[in-house]
């Protein structure tokens, strides 16, 4: 690929690149007070397709633009520690939704990855986290009030199967189901209720015979 490559200077966007032969252009930068060194990419029409920024920390940042609408995503922004190690990626859909991955790489949280999804009005539908020791949890919230519920928090073991599910009710209500995954107990699920006050008014199951109890 024939690149034209500008050091130090703003991009020569009336440059036409396609009439003297070159595909690309990148402008790199390395007199500026804010960050170490900078570099902007540039197709043959001067769209800016990707930024990859050395920071004064040394840690680095990149932003890659789907310029050519190839991808289910306009923008993703990936940022590494000092030692290169991602820690968080940015992510900004076609239909204006929004996803945030968060990684542990240098083992400091009880987690190792941390997802979050939003809504094209950027309220939070999902935070999914899987642990260090394997388990995971998943929580959906009702951003768009079209449900009972405002937030459902569901836990799984490190086989994936459900251990507890709590939700929170529009009214101020909520439940918690357990489920007896590993067999310790009589019972297979126990769901309990709890009224507005927090107070618990229920419980309900099946015990592993089949038969239910409720008090």
């Amino acid at each position: 690929t024939d690149m034209l490559l500008v050091i130090n200077g703003a991009a020569p966007t009336s440059f036409n690149l396609v009439s003297h032969q070159f595909e690309a252009a990148q402008v790199r930068t390395t007199n500026n007070a804010s960050f170490t060194s900078r570099l902007d990419s540039y197709n043959s029409t001067w769209q800016l397709y990707q930024q990859d920024t050395v920071n004064l920390d040394s840690s680095t940042t990149s932003t890659q633009i789907d310029v050519a609408n190839v991808q289910t995503w306009s923008q993703v922004n990936t940022y590494n520690n000092a030692a290169g190690q991602t820690y968080l990626q940015s992510v900004l859909f076609d239909d204006n939704s929004a996803q945030t991955n968060s990684f542990d790489p240098t083992n400091i949280q009880a987690w190792t990855t941390a997802v979050t999804y939003y809504d094209t009005q950027r309220r939070t539908t999902l935070n999914s986290v899987a642990n260090d020791d394997a388990t995971s949890r998943a929580t959906y919230y009702d951003a768009s009030n079209v449900q009972t519920w405002t937030s459902a928090d569901t836990f799984y073991d490190t086989q994936g199967r459900t251990t507890l599910q709590s939700i929170a009710n529009d009214n101020g209500t909520s439940q918690v189901q357990y489920r007896d995954t590993t067999n310790i107990q009589p019972w297979s699920t126990a769901v309990l209720f709890y009224n507005a006050s927090g107070t618990l008014t229920r419980t309900t199951g099946v015990y592993d015979n089949g038969t239910t109890f409720s008090f």
